[in-house]
């Protein structure tokens, strides 16, 4: 992630006409300016590059958190959709009652193939 830069400081003594006389503020405004020129003014830019940057990340950050989020999502209702169907084969499977040998027809035959492939399906 992009880092944002100190600036610098200005060490010099600051421009002030109210307490300054004409010739002092005179003396004190050309290495004010000259600072601000030389180096407030590139560091300046340098932040503004640095801020797009990190812009650009924040952008891509956010764009991988809604795809994320998305997959999550997507998953959470594969796996209800999951737990649907287990709850219903578990349900299938309790409701289903062996037939002793004596009352086997075509229906029961029907039932048992059935429930077999619930049993395969479910991996019981």
């Amino acid at each position: 992630m992009t880092t944002i830069p100190t600036l610098t400081v200005y060490s010099g003594v600051i421009p002030d006409k109210a307490t300054q006389t004409a010739i002092e503020f005179a003396n004190n405004v050309y290495p004010y300016m000259k600072f601000y020129d030389e180096t407030r003014v590139p560091e300046m830019q340098s932040h503004a590059t640095a801020l797009n940057t990190l812009s650009a990340e924040m952008g891509q950050n956010a764009l991988q958190v809604s795809i994320d989020k998305s997959i999550t999502l997507t998953a959470r209702d594969e796996a209800e959709s999951a737990k649907n169907i287990a709850v219903l084969a578990k349900d299938e499977i309790e409701g289903y009652v062996i037939p002793t040998e004596a009352t086997y027809s075509p229906a029961t035959i029907d039932d048992k193939v059935r429930m077999s492939q619930i049993l395969n399906i479910t991996g019981a």
